[in-house]
C-alpha cells in the first residue's frame, strides 16, 4: 500500500505497472488485464476505448483508496473473516464461508457481511450521485446449508467454487428481495442468528423454483426502524394469516400499512389478504 500511494496520479502507465504486470508476468495478476490495455481499441476495452480515458476519469481516489466500489464493501472491516469471494458476475457478487477451512459461526459472518454492504450503501450512493448522477439499490440472499466445494471444471480450466441445491436456493432468495421490498432475505436456517442493532422479521413461507419443500423467509431490519410494538403486531397478523383468519389478518396488516406506509411488506399482505377474502386458497 505504501508503494501504491507513491506512484503519483493514476494513469494507464502507472497503474499498469502493477495491474498489468503484477504476479510475475503480463496478465498474470488479473487475467483480463494485461499490456494490451495500454493502447486499446474500442472493441478491446469498454473502459478506455474510443475516448482515451485515463484511470483517474472513473477511479476517484484518496491515498489510493478507491471510493464507490460496492463489491469491496463485502470484505471491509470485520466482514471479511473467513470470506471467499467466489465470483463477480456483472453487478452481482457470490461469496461463501467455512471452506476450505472451518470458520466458527460462519452463518453469522455471512449475515454480517450482507448487513455491512447495506450499511455502506448510503455512503457509496453519495459518491455515485456526485460522479454519475445515479443511485443503486441492493438485494442480498443469505443461506446456510451443505454444498459441494472444490476445484470444478476440466484439467485445463477449473475454478474453486461451490455447487448444489443450497447455492441455487441462495440465488432464489436474492431474487425475491425486490418482490418483498427488502434489501436482505435469509432462510430459516439462519433464523437463530442474532445481530446487535437489528430485529429479525418473518416475511413468508414459499416454495421456491427448483425446491419441493417450502422455505420460511426472514429479513433483518434496523432496530431503530422496527419497534417492539410493530413487531408484536406483525407476529399476530402472521399467526392469523397462517391459520386462515384472513379477515383478522387483513385488519391488522391494513393498520400496519397505515402506520408504516414505507414498509412494502405490509402493503403486499394487505392486498394478498384482500384477494384471499374474495377467493379463498
Amino acid at each position: 500500500l505504501k508503494i501504491a500511494r507513491s506512484v503519483g496520479k493514476p494513469t494507464r502507465k502507472n497503474c499498469g505497472t502493477c495491474h498489468f504486470f503484477g504476479g510475475g508476468g503480463d496478465g498474470v495478476k488479473h487475467g483480463d488485464m494485461d499490456s494490451s490495455l495500454g493502447k486499446p481499441s474500442a472493441e478491446l476495452d469498454i473502459h478506455m476505448g474510443g475516448q482515451d480515458f485515463s484511470c483517474i476519469e472513473c477511479h476517484k481516489s484518496q491515498n489510493h483508496q478507491i471510493a464507490g466500489a460496492l463489491h469491496g464493501s463485502i470484505a471491509s472491516g470485520d466482514n471479511h473473516f473467513g470470506l471467499i469471494v467466489d465470483k463477480i458476475i456483472g453487478d452481482a457478487v457470490m461469496a461463501f464461508w467455512n471452506a476450505p477451512l472451518d470458520v466458527e459461526d460462519h452463518g453469522r459472518h455471512g449475515v454480517r457481511a450482507g448487513l455491512g454492504m447495506i450499511e455502506k450503501l448510503p455512503e457509496l450512493n453519495k459518491d455515485f450521485q456526485e460522479w454519475f448522477g445515479l443511485s443503486i439499490a441492493v438485494g442480498i440472499g443469505v443461506h446456510r446449508g451443505q454444498v459441494r466445494v472444490g476445484n470444478m471444471g476440466s484439467d485445463d480450466l477449473f475454478d474453486y467454487t461451490i455447487l448444489g441445491d443450497n447455492v441455487n436456493l441462495t440465488s432464489r432468495l436474492e431474487g425475491l428481495t425486490k418482490f418483498y421490498g427488502v434489501e436482505i432475505i435469509v432462510s430459516e436456517a439462519l433464523a437463530d442468528v442474532e445481530m446487535d442493532g437489528y430485529c429479525l422479521q418473518e416475511l413468508d413461507t414459499v416454495r421456491v423454483k427448483g425446491k419441493d419443500n417450502p422455505v420460511k423467509l426472514f429479513t433483518f431490519r434496523n432496530a431503530d426502524q422496527c419497534g417492539e410494538d410493530e413487531q408484536a403486531r406483525w407476529d399476530q397478523a402472521m399467526e392469523q394469516y397462517r391459520s386462515g383468519a384472513f379477515s383478522d389478518a387483513h385488519r391488522h396488516v391494513a393498520a400496519l400499512h397505515t402506520d408504516f406506509p414505507s414498509v412494502h411488506l405490509y402493503e403486499l399482505y394487505e392486498q394478498r389478504c384482500q384477494q384471499y377474502l374474495q377467493r379463498p386458497p
